[in-house]
Order: C-alpha cells, then sequence, then structure tokens
C-alpha cells in the first residue's frame, strides 16, 4: 500500500510539473500573453506568422527588409518599457556544468550595441551569415553576494536571423527556464 501511495503521490506530481512547463501559444502560435506578462512585455510586437520549437524558441520566415522592420519594433517597444536596468551580454564568464551561463551586462544605449555572438543557435550551415540580438532587462534591482552584483530576476530576449537566397530565417527566444542566463554588473562600475 505505501509503494502505491508514494507511486500515485510521484505521478501527480510529474503531471503537475508537466502542466506548468508549457507557456503555450497565441493563435497564431506566438507566444501566449501569460508567457509575454511573465517576461514583463506583455505588449511585445507580435508576429502572426510561424511555429513555436524547443523550449521558449518561436521561427518565423520573412524578408530581410520585414525582419529589420521587425526587429526596429521590438527594440523600440522594449526601450518604451524603461526598464531599470536594460541592457545586453558583454561576455560568458562561467558556466554550471556546461548551462546556466553567467554573463557580464552592459547597459545599450541603440540598436547596434545589442548585436551580439554569445549563445547564437547553429543553423543548417554554418557558412550562413546573418544577424543576431540579445537583450536583457530588469527592475528588481541588484543583489550583492562575495563581491558580485547580480541583476535580481533579469529576462532577456535573443532574436535573429540567417539570410538565404530569398528569405530570411529568425528565431526568437525568451527566458524560460529557472536555471537559465544570470547577468551581473562588472565590479568596476
Amino acid at each position: 500500500m505505501k509503494r502505491f501511495s508514494v507511486m500515485l503521490l510521484c505521478s501527480f506530481l510529474c503531471l503537475c510539473c508537466l502542466a506548468g512547463c508549457g507557456g503555450g501559444t497565441d493563435k497564431y502560435g506566438f507566444y501566449s500573453q501569460r508567457t509575454l506578462k511573465k517576461n514583463l512585455i506583455p505588449d511585445l510586437p507580435k508576429i502572426q506568422t510561424g511555429s513555436m520549437g524547443d523550449a521558449n524558441r518561436f521561427y518565423f520566415r520573412s524578408t530581410q527588409e520585414e525582419f529589420d522592420e521587425y526587429l526596429q519594433s521590438v527594440y523600440e517597444y522594449l526601450v518604451g518599457c524603461s526598464f531599470e536596468y536594460f541592457g545586453y551580454p558583454t561576455e560568458v564568464f562561467s558556466t554550471f556544468f556546461g548551462g546556466a551561463p553567467k554573463c557580464y551586462f552592459a547597459f545599450g544605449t541603440e540598436l547596434s550595441d545589442f548585436q551580439t555572438n554569445i549563445d547564437i543557435p547553429l543553423a543548417e550551415s554554418n557558412d550562413i551569415a546573418g544577424k543576431h540580438y540579445f537583450f536583457v532587462w530588469g527592475n528588481q534591482g541588484v543583489e550583492e553576494a562575495d563581491g558580485s552584483r547580480q541583476i535580481v530576476n533579469a529576462k532577456y530576449l535573443k532574436i535573429g536571423c540567417y539570410f538565404y537566397e530569398d528569405h530570411v530565417s529568425a528565431y526568437m527566444d525568451l527566458k524560460y527556464a529557472l536555471m537559465d542566463y544570470t547577468f551581473f554588473l562588472p565590479t568596476d562600475e
């Protein structure tokens, strides 16, 4: 009887965990309103054609001009949110067993500041050129410990594209896991 009770409890907990994993999507396959609110960006400009991939990665196709226009609208929206901390990672300085990267953070003042080569998803062919951006924001201050200053509960959005002959293949990643990127102010600031 004890074994059955333990198995039943474990099954229930697993189901609860699985039910809470996905943020879901809206009717067009874009991030759900719940996911956007959780990331403090409830009015992020939406894309009405695309598909959700693994975790919180959204894929879509467009022309180069459409991608650039969308990227600019995302940047303007994020700037308009007036986050306490708004910037980009400058480098990964540590990882926890190959995951949970720790990055240094710098404040950004123009779109080109956010262009990066940190953690770019692999394309089908590594020789395909692309553009990649990494936005980081937070409103809960900084936690100081052991001489480091971590931005508390920082959120992020990675967005980028790969160029093909007649289109671009684009992606977006939102923060989705507890053991995910953490961002630190350099100690000299």
